[in-house]
């Protein structure tokens, strides 16, 4: 009996810290995101037939991204994750990463 109480106790502590993760805020997000398509973007016109080259530079951008905005790889991840496991929350966040990206293209065109 005290066994079950146990496990209802632990499955209930458990189950709350994982209903609320630590995520990136949405807005900071989105503008990694952002950065992080515009940049495979670049990757994929620059003609790279190399596979591994092509990963090897994406690698590489993806870190200098998440330096830039001050972001270690395991926050992001885990915080990718965490939006992705909300189909509504997810679908936010990229209107967002849509709008950004529509920013800095337009940016970009400017003379």
């Amino acid at each position: 009996m005290k066994f079950s109480y146990l496990m209802v106790l632990l499955g209930v502590l458990g189950c709350s810290k994982m209903d609320k993760p630590e995520r990136i805020e949405e807005k900071k997000m989105a503008q990694i995101l952002a950065d992080i398509h515009l940049d495979e973007a670049n990757i994929g016109s620059m003609g790279i037939s190399n596979m591994d080259s092509s990963l090897v530079m994406y690698h590489f951008l993806e870190k200098k991204t998440l330096k830039r905005h001050g972001v270690d790889s395991l926050a992001f991840v885990k915080s990718f994750e965490s939006y992705a496991k909300e189909p509504e929350d997810f679908i936010h966040l990229y209107d967002q990463v849509k709008q950004v990206v529509a920013e800095k293209r337009k940016k970009a065109q400017r003379p």
